[in-house]
């Protein structure tokens, strides 16, 4: 109701008749010879002259335009002229420059957003390797970063610079920004369940940081998220460079299969950068992090890590498996995303890292089973 009778919205119909009848005008003029113009406008007034008399019937359609309108449509037929061929020609000129113009930005804009896409990774201290073995049904990449010789080391140079949702590997960072915007603390970083029922058995309870990253329980950081708000987030993701930093599919959603995206190379160099805090954050926030994450700890050896599964329509595309191996005297950080049609996951991203990390000599791994899984 408040529509139909809003003035505004009758102005805007008033006006939009009165460009389509002028338009239609103008279509009529194109097709007459010049001397017929005038003959054309007193058409219309004859009609109007004979429409404002009144009749019992007739079968011709009535003009409603107003005086007004009536009298802008005869100034356009009076006033109208054809185009001259030199102006047909550079209509045309223009109309095709601008053309040439929009085809020649398509790939510019390919261009940029396959730049988003993608890291540009550069570093003299890299060997490249084949460990196409290990991923035999997968796509994928595995990059291994040891702090002590500064050096990388990769498999599949092109997957290890394409960036893709990092899922539930994201949650160490969540973690931290909880930490950093006291939304959470130190002593005290219990969430209360929502009573919503999920399909684990160990998401359907209260929960403390401890509990929320060893069972991956993702409502837990989607409150973190909506509680840090999005500007705070967006300024966190800013600070320390996480992928492209997009986040743009939305509060508690965004690392889901969504906007924000990472490559395996910035995983491995934000693990580390957090691992030394690099960015700066406070000593104790990062140390309560470190220690949510740790897996296995047995004869002097560390290995601590998350993984993150991708699914898309009830399908799992997307696996990752990023963290840290500490020993006496140096740190290996690690990251493996896999991917396919439908059967990957968090869990055979770990196994493919444990199994490299063992014939390298870094890792020998005592888990029964593996953890922090979904």
């Amino acid at each position: 109701m408040l529509y139909w009778f809003n003035p505004f919205v009758w102005i805007a119909f008033r006006e939009m008749r009165l460009d389509r009848e002028i338009a239609c005008d103008i279509a009529v003029l194109n097709s007459l010879d010049e001397h017929c113009y005038a003959e054309y406008g007193n058409a219309i007034i004859n009609f109007v002259d004979r429409a404002s008399q009144p009749r019992n019937f007739v079968l011709a359609n009535q003009l409603n335009s107003s005086k007004e309108q009536i009298k802008k449509r005869i100034e356009k037929i009076a006033s109208f002229t054809t185009e001259s061929k030199l102006l047909k020609l550079k209509s045309i000129a223009i109309f095709m420059l601008v053309g040439v113009f929009v085809v020649s930005q398509a790939p510019l804009v390919s261009v940029m957003v396959d730049d988003n896409n993608r890291y540009d990774f550069k570093n003299e201290r890299t060997a490249y390797e084949d460990l196409s073995e290990y991923f035999v049904g997968f796509e994928g990449s595995f990059v291994l970063y040891n702090l002590k010789a500064d050096q990388y080391s990769i498999y599949n140079e092109n997957k290890s610079k394409l960036r893709v949702s990092p899922d539930s590997t994201y949650k160490i960072f969540s973690a931290l920004f909880g930490l950093e915007s006291n939304v959470i603390t130190n002593e005290n970083s219990t969430i209360k369940w929502n009573g919503i029922k999920y399909p684990y058995v160990s998401w359907n309870m209260n929960q403390n940081l401890s509990t929320a990253m060893k069972n991956s329980v993702t409502w837990y950081f989607q409150d973190l998220d909506k509680r840090i708000n999005l500007d705070k987030m967006q300024a966190y993701l800013n600070q320390i460079g996480y992928g492209n930093c997009n986040l743009s599919g939305g509060i508690g959603q965004y690392w889901i299969e969504s906007s924000l995206k990472v490559s395996p190379v910035e995983q491995v160099q934000l693990l580390k950068a957090f691992y030394t805090n690099q960015f700066g954050f406070e000593e104790k926030n990062v140390r309560t992090v470190k220690d949510a994450i740790i897996l296995e700890e047995k004869d002097g050896v560390r290995l601590s890590g998350k993984t993150g599964t991708g699914s898309v329509n009830n399908k799992n595309i997307n696996g990752w498996f990023i963290g840290y191996v500490e020993i006496k005297d140096n740190t290996y950080f690690f990251a493996t995303n896999i991917q396919n049609e439908g059967n990957t996951n968090g869990s055979k991203a770990a196994e493919i890292t444990l199994s490299i990390l063992r014939d390298k000599g870094i890792y020998y791994s005592y888990l029964p089973g593996n953890k922090n899984s979904i």
